[in-house]
């Protein structure tokens, strides 16, 4: 029984990360159209900071994939 409350929290922390890291990934990408030619700006910091996010979301995601199938 703990271990699938575990699994819970853990798929709830994995989707919050997840959502986190792609608003982050989303306000520092910026760009637009001139003349046809697409120009794009990233903000890199804010972009590493994103993947960290992603990288956590997936940890916390095998870790309640683990811990619900172990329990």
């Amino acid at each position: 029984m703990m271990n699938k409350i575990l699994a819970l929290v853990l798929a709830v922390v994995a989707i919050f990360a997840a959502y986190k890291g792609y608003q982050i990934y989303q306000e520092a990408t910026a760009g637009f159209s001139v003349l046809g030619v697409e120009v794009t700006a990233s903000d890199g910091e804010a972009t590493q900071q994103s993947y960290m996010y992603w990288g956590g979301a997936i940890v916390a995601a095998l870790g309640a994939v683990f811990f619900f199938r172990k329990g």
